[in-house]
């Protein structure tokens, strides 16, 4: 008997100890359906227009999803098609970890799509994204993937809860290449009430013989939002000193050096904590998770841009004649090119802007939006 009640004395401090050497999560629960893309995998019942035009018989056995997750894809371009998805069980090297992940792929076409799935959170709450990620390209059947492909990968937040891969209120992370091992891809957005969708994205350059993309083991935390900033200082103040771990809101117009220069850190630091690529390329609303330590110096953030509504492209992106693919062609604008927009689509997927003196429309969902939102954008016929 006292040899019972002493394990269970051990026991028990163990466990008290294990409770308290955890690490202090701000973050608490999970709040994805099946992060790991476990279980069993039944076929897709679509649900747009493109997506029963591609599933004519009202099922879509070639997209075989786990609980939780709803496949989408997009065809902007003539080679696009709707990928074929899979569990990865049967390749052991292409599971993060559990027993699956997700798979989907092309096969001598190019593709867009991904995953999503609409998640309950708390009202407003400020939100952090993550997924491992990884992929193989090849124009053969070698191993490792081939040299100078792209399959553009990232990971987005609709702060709206919008199920519209093309919205211009997704909140994406920097693009990523990774080839043949796995990446954890971060993004952080505030949500706009109690719904949020996430979404993986994968944009397959060229129509190659394997296009594969891998996903497994995602999470949506809440993560500490900065404290309300205190009134304005005397000007010998140099201001408040942000917690560790807060949390800053792109506001219209900033620039990534502008808020690390606010904060007392770097360009660098903060790219290295956000996952942020493109050092040029942050949005507005976007949560950005600032290092310990990080002050405050008290200035206003700048006003938005004179241009007002502004749209990056992430790709070489076609200008054409309307809202379209089926629209001319009238030029193409290289990647990180900056244009005003004058107008957009009821739907908020096409934007009319202004390239070297020509006015014309450019699919929203290439490119990144700064100076304010799209729905304060007129809709032009």
């Amino acid at each position: 008997m006292y040899r019972l009640t002493l394990y269970i004395v051990l026991f028990a401090c163990i466990l008290g100890f294990a409770a308290v050497s955890q690490p202090a999560l701000a973050q608490g629960t999970n709040l994805l359906q099946n992060p790991g893309f476990e279980g069993t995998y039944s076929a897709y019942v679509p649900q747009t227009a493109q997506e029963h035009a591609d599933c004519p018989l009202g099922i879509c056995n070639t997209a075989q999803v786990p609980s939780g997750w709803r496949p989408w894809w997009v065809k902007a371009r003539s080679s696009d098609a709707n990928p074929e998805y899979k569990p990865a069980a049967p390749f052991a090297n292409r599971i993060h970890s559990g027993s699956n992940a997700a798979q989907y792929f092309s096969f001598y076409r190019t593709h867009e799509a991904g995953f999503m799935q609409q998640v309950s959170v708390p009202a407003n709450a400020v939100l952090q994204f993550s997924i491992w990620g990884q992929a193989w390209l090849s124009n053969g059947d070698a191993t490792t993937s081939d040299s100078n492909v792209f399959i553009n990968m990232r990971v987005g937040i609709d702060p709206t809860g919008g199920t519209n891969p093309n919205s211009g209120s997704i909140v994406w992370s920097g693009l990523v290449q990774p080839f043949d091992a796995y990446q954890q891809i971060s993004v952080t957005a505030q949500a706009q009430g109690s719904t949020v969708t996430v979404f993986t994205y994968s944009q397959a350059a060229y129509p190659l013989k394997h296009s594969d993309v891998y996903w497994d083991d995602a999470s949506l935390y809440v993560v500490n939002q900065e404290a309300p900033p205190p009134p304005p200082p005397p000007p010998t103040d140099s201001g408040g000193t942000v917690p560790s771990g807060g949390v800053h809101i792109v506001q219209p117009g900033e620039t990534l050096s502008a808020i690390a220069q606010r904060y007392g850190t770097t360009v660098s630091e903060l790219a290295a904590l956000n996952n942020i690529v493109n050092l040029n390329l942050i949005h507005s609303g976007q949560a950005l998770t600032l290092p310990g330590g990080a002050t405050s110096s008290g200035d206003t953030p700048p006003p938005p841009p004179a241009g007002g509504v502004q749209a990056t492209t992430i790709a070489n992106l076609r200008l054409r004649s309307g809202p379209g693919t089926d629209f001319q062609i009238l030029t193409v604008a290289p990647f990180g090119t900056v244009l005003p927009v004058t107008g957009r689509n009821a739907a908020g997927d096409w934007i009319q802007v202004t390239y070297q003196g020509q006015v014309g429309w450019m699919a929203a969902w290439h490119t990144t939006i700064s100076g304010g939102s799209l729905s304060s954008v007129p809709i032009q016929s």
